[in-house]
């Protein structure tokens, strides 16, 4: 049979068989249910003649939003928002915990092929499920052939497994920690107008050459799943704000500054006043950077490294 129908065929039975089961699933976390019932499926089935089922299997995604705002000298640059979900994570073992593929060698990740599907963004549950099944099925083929290669190196040296240096592995108690994001609305059009505001400040100096305010939010879920029973959702929210300036020194080399803010949510952040003088610090000390005399003479020639940094 010619594979790439083979393939379709195959594509089509399985998307049948996951919307058959659509009205049996319960009304929680779209992903959480899509996760754990197809490593379920796969637990219990995932089988390749001639070779070991898998004893332990991982899923991780992380769903996230980010919005992302540039200005600079009292215009928006570029202000966007962008929605991601991909897996973080398939990992699959054959064999058991105390010998399997992982023993001999690290093997810890799988490189994906194009037979494997992105995560749809949208909640779709067959959808969600059809992507791990893609990955999986690849990467227990790797493991099961991995293992298989392991157990022939062992025959091979004639010894025993506790006389060959190996890794081994311990069941961990499952874990379950699902959480909500609290409530929280981030306001694209207010800090625009405050990056407007800030980015304009540049205007005072007109030897700055460069200059630039940029705010970016990310808020969403990482999720975890695995065949011990541990299953994880946990929010996170990260904000950055950076702020630099570049200008040239008398010798015409460039001199930089910039400065950094961290904080869980936008709202955390300094308030525009004190961001404004953040901005004249930067601008005072960009002038200082640039008033420092540079060498008159110029050495492309070899460095001769010497002691711990020749290493």
């Amino acid at each position: 049979m010619n594979r790439s129908f083979f393939t379709c065929a195959l594509t089509v039975f399985y998307t049948f068989f996951i919307y058959s089961s659509i009205a049996q699933q319960p009304q929680d976390d779209v992903l959480l249910s899509a996760m754990r019932d197809e490593l379920d499926r796969n637990f219990k089935g995932l089988s390749q003649p001639g070779y070991d089922a898998p004893f332990f299997i991982m899923y991780g995604i992380q769903d996230q939003k980010t919005w992302s705002i540039s200005a600079v000298l009292g215009s928006i640059s570029q202000s966007t928002e962008t929605r991601q979900r991909f897996r973080t994570n398939t990992r699959v073992l054959v064999g058991d915990y105390s010998f399997n593929d992982e023993s001999l060698e690290d093997n810890l990740f799988s490189s994906p092929t194009a037979l494997e599907i992105n995560l749809p963004i949208d909640d779709d549950y067959a959808g969600i499920r059809r992507s791990f099944w893609s990955a999986t099925d690849k990467v227990y083929r790797d493991a099961a052939r991995h293992f298989k290669r392991h157990q022939e190196t062992l025959k091979e040296t004639g010894r025993k497994l506790d006389e060959t240096p190996h890794r081994s592995f311990a069941q961990a108690p499952a874990v379950k920690m699902v959480s909500d994001l609290p409530p929280y609305s981030f306001n694209k059009a207010e800090w625009e107008n405050r990056l407007r505001d800030l980015s304009a400040v540049f205007l005072s100096d007109p030897s700055i050459q460069n200059s630039g305010i940029v705010l970016e939010y990310t808020e969403g879920y990482r999720y975890l799943v695995n065949s011990e029973g541990t299953v994880a959702k946990l929010p996170f929210r990260m904000a950055t704000l950076m702020i630099g300036a570049q200008t040239k020194n008398k010798e015409g080399e460039f001199a930089m500054v910039n400065a950094l803010e961290l904080a869980e949510k936008p709202d955390e952040f300094p308030s525009t006043q004190e961001l404004t003088k953040t901005v004249n610090k930067l601008m005072a000390g960009l002038e200082e950077e640039s008033s420092v005399a540079e060498l008159e003479e110029e050495y492309s020639g070899p460095v001769l490294l010497m002691g711990p940094a020749v290493g």
